[in-house]
């Protein structure tokens, strides 16, 4: 569970199997960026082209509500990022593994932060 400022979704026959949800960063240093805060599918399911197309509407959001850049981090222990990478991010660094903590349970989460300027889809 995280915040947002707004999702999209895409439907199967009328079943939500892929959707992206956006907010702005945490962190204040990254002024008019939009972060994406949630990429998720149904599970044991492959969208094909389900990021970029959901990646498109964010574009289309961010052209019109004036964000400079599109944010977001991988979560190592899931994947390397790569989706990322295939749609033009550009690989800005590692992060340093830190603790979250939801209802008692600790663990480190090892991260890669991702970052792209809008220009670069515009």
């Amino acid at each position: 569970h995280t915040m947002c400022a707004k999702a999209w979704g895409l439907e199967l026959n009328g079943v939500l199997v892929s959707a992206i949800s956006i907010r702005k960063p945490w962190q204040k240093n990254y002024g008019t960026a939009i972060e994406i805060a949630r990429f998720a599918t149904e599970l044991d399911t492959i969208v094909l082209g389900g990021f970029s197309r959901l990646l498109k509407q964010i574009e289309l959001y961010a052209k019109e509500n004036k964000y400079s850049d599109i944010l977001t981090y991988a979560d190592c222990r899931f994947g390397s990022g790569a989706v990322y990478l295939n749609c033009g991010f550009e690989h800005r660094g590692k992060t340093e593994p830190n603790y979250s903590y939801d209802t008692g349970w600790s663990g480190i989460y090892d991260r890669h932060n991702h970052n792209i300027g809008l220009q670069d889809f515009l």
